[in-house]
């Protein structure tokens, strides 16, 4: 009796010790972090989900460059056999960054040409790709509530901050597999069929003093790539951390959407309420991810809308000279989501009784 009554209490010992993390630091169950990113590489590569989603999201990238060639084709033949394209590959290429927001380009679709804001306006509201790879790493990191898998990584000697990391680690995988299946397919199939690039001409704005402005295509297009990149994976952070704080993976699901949208939302009244007052709170928006993401799936980082007293009364005019500070505030406010978010889903774990 004494002997077992030793035995139970060294089990609760050893299981107090696993669940603190003394056992990875131990040599009773020596184990690295790498241990555990295998498994969890292994569990990536056999979820069926992940490859679902990808094939949806090469699907639609097949049909959009299909319809892209047909119609720069009919383009070409109405103007007697002149190559006169329409769409190019860069209009498109961003709309693996979409998420379901309150479209902010719109606002501004009639700065851009036509074709350009129908498009880019399109893409962001109602074809959120990029949100359908934010919802994989939910159901990825729920599942492991589901099965109890955080229990027995914890009892197996890993400390809860490695577990988060890698957990973390796998879901920006899962985002970023979404954008390179999008990015391959669309410029790939794209060159063959002969889609152009860019169109001549595709950023040319012209600004407020009538002076028509014409960038560097490829500067602007990489541009606005690699920021909606950088808040793209700070919402691949956002996803991860809800999926921590609510062990339910429609929970973590439905607090991400609503956070999106409340953010949107607000962008949304903050502009209908500068409208009133000649567009004064510009400033204040170049901090919010919708507007960061309107304005660089538009391809306008260097543009801010203002409103210029006429004989006409109040007219909207666009300004030039916003590129810098707009690009600060998006890492700014990236970075802060980020570590504000990874830090309280850490937190949120470490604090979880898992008993």
């Amino acid at each position: 009796m004494e002997q077992e009554e030793k035995k139970t209490a060294l089990e609760k010992h050893a299981e107090k010790a696993a669940f603190s993390g003394e056992l990875s630091r131990g040599k009773m169950h020596p184990t690295t972090m790498w241990d555990l990113m295998k498994m969890y590489l292994y569990r990536l590569y056999h979820t069926k989900m992940v490859y679902i989603v990808y094939g949806i999201v090469a699907l639609i990238a097949v049909i959009l460059v299909l319809i892209m060639a047909e119609t720069n084709a009919q383009s070409t033949k109405q103007n007697s056999g002149v190559y006169t394209p329409v769409f190019s590959l860069s209009q498109v290429a961003l709309w693996c960054y979409s998420v379901p927001a309150l479209s902010i380009t719109s606002l501004y679709g009639s700065f851009m040409t036509s074709t350009q804001g129908a498009v880019m306006s399109g893409a962001s509201t109602y074809v959120p790709l990029g949100f359908v790879g934010l919802m994989v790493v939910c159901f990825f990191v729920g599942k492991d509530w589901r099965n109890r898998t955080f229990r027995n990584q914890i009892l197996a000697g890993h400390g809860r901050f490695q577990i988060y990391l890698t957990a973390q680690l796998c879901g920006l995988l899962v985002a970023l597999g979404l954008v390179l299946t999008w990015e391959a397919t669309i410029w790939a199939l794209g060159s063959a069929f002969r889609i152009p690039a860019f169109l001549t001409d595709q950023f040319k704005v012209t600004i407020s003093d009538g002076t028509v402005f014409t960038p560097n295509p490829a500067g602007v297009f990489c541009l606005s790539f690699f920021m909606e990149l950088l808040i793209y994976i700070s919402l691949g952070v956002l996803a991860c951390a809800w999926a921590f704080i609510i062990p339910n993976s429609w929970g973590a699901f439905g607090l991400l959407y609503a956070t999106i949208e409340a953010a949107s939302l607000f962008a949304a009244v903050l502009y209908v309420l500068g409208e009133f007052n000649g567009n004064s709170y510009f400033q204040v928006q170049e901090w919010l991810m919708s507007y960061q993401l309107g304005q660089y799936n538009a391809f306008m980082s260097d543009y801010y809308v203002n409103y210029v007293k006429g004989s006409y009364g109040w007219t909207p005019t666009l300004f030039e000279g916003r590129q810098l500070y707009l690009g600060l505030k998006t890492a700014a406010s990236s970075l802060i989501i980020i570590g504000g978010m990874g830090y309280l889903g850490a937190f949120s774990f470490g604090k979880r009784d898992l008993k």
